[in-house]
């Protein structure tokens, strides 16, 4: 039943939005990708702790590998790092160049954060450049694309990279967001 579990993990659903699922997703993606050494952590010489995690390890394999491949196709328009080092860190058997592209939108997204960071109001709705995601109306008015980060007040991970209005500019961020993408960018030498 397990494997059954990991398949459909992110919900499609227009009204089901919640950025921070995928925080909640992802992250034990990685966990289970370095416990389990799928991906970039295969090369590891340390032996499994057990014969029975070992065999564990490779019944989920193949549900771990379409979820996460699955849960990319789905979130990769959102343009968040965190999420695209992860996959390519864990991601097995799939074409080189869809992990080199994974790699090169987040470290395109890291190199646009601004240097304060600072919720600054921003307001997108009159620029003729976005397009307005028809699938969301008539609830939601966002942008069919990722806006940059140093264009919008969507800085963490958890925030919606797609909305036209936020930001008051009484917010400053923390960096642990950016760092942890950074670091692990950098462990995986992906920078």
């Amino acid at each position: 039943m397990s494997n059954q579990n990991i398949l459909n993990q992110k919900i499609t659903s227009p009204g089901e939005i919640n950025f921070s699922d995928n925080d909640l997703a992802f992250k034990p993606y990685y966990t289970l990708g370095a416990a389990c050494r799928f991906g970039a952590f295969a090369d590891t010489k340390t032996p499994f702790s057990s014969p029975e995690f070992e065999g564990l390890c490779g019944k989920i394999a193949p549900a771990f590998q379409a979820s996460i491949q699955r849960a990319w196709r789905i979130i990769a328009p959102e343009k968040q790092s965190l999420f695209g080092f992860i996959y390519a860190a864990v991601v097995e058997q799939i074409p080189e160049n869809q992990v080199e592209e994974a790699v090169q939108a987040s470290l395109a997204t890291l190199q646009e954060f601004p240097i304060d960071i600072i919720k600054w109001p921003t307001d997108n709705r009159k620029r003729i450049d976005l397009d307005l995601d028809k699938a969301m109306l008539p609830s939601i008015q966002r942008s069919s694309r990722a806006i940059p980060r140093h264009q919008s007040a969507a800085l963490r991970w958890c925030n919606d990279p797609f909305a036209f209005v936020g930001g008051t500019g009484m917010v400053e961020e923390d960096p642990t967001f950016f760092l942890s993408a950074f670091w692990l960018a950098a462990f995986h030498r992906f920078v």
